[in-house]
């Protein structure tokens, strides 16, 4: 091969490997910029986030008796959610929803308003860890 073909061949390879890892680097800075949710999404998110009863018992400081009730709610939702898991995704999706539902309730009726405040806070800082956002929530959430 002449030298000329080689070194038109060395630059056009060199540029190649130059743009795939700009074109990368865009790609990956655009995905994170996509990772950030709108404040809707945020608040959608706050809402149908479900903890375990341990890290309730543990993040939240419920008393022995909560922390059995909590630990019996999980089990009763496992068995309902293990259930529908079986079904056409049609069916499941909207019963498995309306089981969240029935979950969220109970365990509001478990926690006092102090450590549903609480689990609210850890609720939106585990969120904001996992966003990679800084400490403050996104405009228009509480």
């Amino acid at each position: 091969m002449p030298m000329k073909t080689f070194v038109r061949s060395a630059i056009l390879l060199g540029a190649l490997l130059c743009s795939t890892a700009t074109f990368a680097q865009v790609q990956v800075a655009s995905a994170t910029k996509e990772k950030t949710p709108t404040p809707e999404e945020f608040e959608a998110n706050v809402k149908t986030m479900v903890l375990s009863a341990d890290y309730m018992i543990q993040e939240l400081g419920v008393s022995e008796e909560q922390g059995e009730k909590l630990k019996s709610i999980e089990a009763d939702i496992n068995q309902q959610l293990g259930t529908v898991s079986k079904l056409d995704p049609e069916v499941r999706d909207p019963k498995e929803a309306e089981i969240y539902a029935q979950r969220a309730k109970m365990v509001e009726s478990v926690l006092t308003p102090e450590q549903m405040k609480k689990m609210d806070e850890v609720k939106r800082a585990l969120l904001r860890e996992s966003y990679g956002m800084k400490d403050a929530p996104p405009a228009g959430t509480k």
